[in-house]
C-alpha cells in the first residue's frame, strides 16, 4: 500500500519574522515531544484521554459533514475518535511535525495525513483545530485572528477550535490563555451567531464559526 503521509516544506514566505519564528518553536516542541514521549498523550499535552475525549466532544455540532481536516491533527487522536463515533468521511489530518504526522500515519494507515503549516491546509466542509492555540505567542490575538480567519477561508462550511481559558486557576507557564468572552467577540465578526461553549471544563473553550452568517 502506497504511503498516504504527505509532506510541505515550510514556513510560507508571505508569513511575517514573528509568525516565521512561532512556526519554528512550535515545530521543534512537538518534534522533541514526539521523540521523547513516542506514541502517547504526553507527547501532546494531555493529561488523560478523558479530558482529550470530553474536548473533541464539543466538536460533535459540526456533524455530519462529509469531509474534514483536523488542523494540528498530532497523532491523529481525533480520527479514532470520529470512527469510534461511526463518521466515514474523508479525513485529513495536518500538522507541522514531521514527528506527529508519522506517529499518525502509523496509527491510521487508511487516512491522510500532511506535514505542513497554515499555508497547506487543504479545503475542506468543516476545519477543526483542537490544542493548536496553546503555545505562548506573541502578539496573541492578533496572530489568532489572523489563523482562525485563514482556516474559516478553508472549511466549506463550518470552523471549530478550542483554546484554554484565562479563568483557569493553575495557569502553566509557556502556555498560552485567552479571553473567551473576547476570543468570541472577535469570532463574531465572521459569524454574529457563533457558538461558544464554556461549561465543559474549567480551564478549556470552544467555539463553532459557521459560513454564510455574516
Amino acid at each position: 500500500m502506497l504511503s498516504r503521509l504527505r509532506s510541505f516544506w515550510w514556513p510560507d514566505n508571505s508569513y511575517s519574522p514573528a509568525y516565521r519564528r512561532v512556526l519554528k518553536h512550535t515545530r521543534q516542541y512537538y518534534n522533541r515531544q514526539a521523540r521523547r514521549y513516542g506514541d502517547s498523550l504526553a507527547a501532546l499535552g494531555w493529561q488523560t484521554a478523558a479530558g482529550q475525549a470530553v474536548r473533541f466532544s464539543q466538536f460533535l455540532q459540526a456533524l455530519p459533514a462529509q469531509s474534514i481536516v483536523d488542523f494540528g491533527c498530532g497523532r491523529g487522536d481525533f480520527y479514532g475518535f470520529l470512527c469510534d463515533q461511526g463518521w466515514t468521511g474523508t479525513y485529513t489530518g495536518l500538522d507541522i511535525s514531521p514527528e506527529m504526522t508519522r506517529l499518525a500515519q502509523k496509527r491510521y494507515p487508511d487516512a491522510t495525513f500532511i506535514t505542513g503549516s497554515l499555508a497547506d491546509v487543504p479545503p475542506a466542509d468543516v476545519v477543526v483545530a483542537s490544542g493548536v492555540f496553546s503555545l505562548q505567542i506573541p502578539d496573541p490575538m492578533h496572530n489568532l485572528a489572523v489563523q482562525i480567519g485563514t482556516l474559516l477561508a478553508r472549511a466549506r462550511y463550518q470552523l471549530v477550535f478550542n483554546a484554554l481559558s484565562q479563568s483557569c486557576e493553575s495557569q502553566v507557564p509557556g502556555l498560552q490563555y485567552y479571553n473567551a468572552t473576547q476570543v468570541h467577540r472577535l469570532c463574531r465578526q465572521w459569524d454574529p451567531q457563533a457558538t461558544l461553549i464554556r461549561d465543559y471544563w474549567p480551564d478549556d473553550f470552544t467555539i463553532h464559526i459557521k459560513k454564510g452568517m455574516r
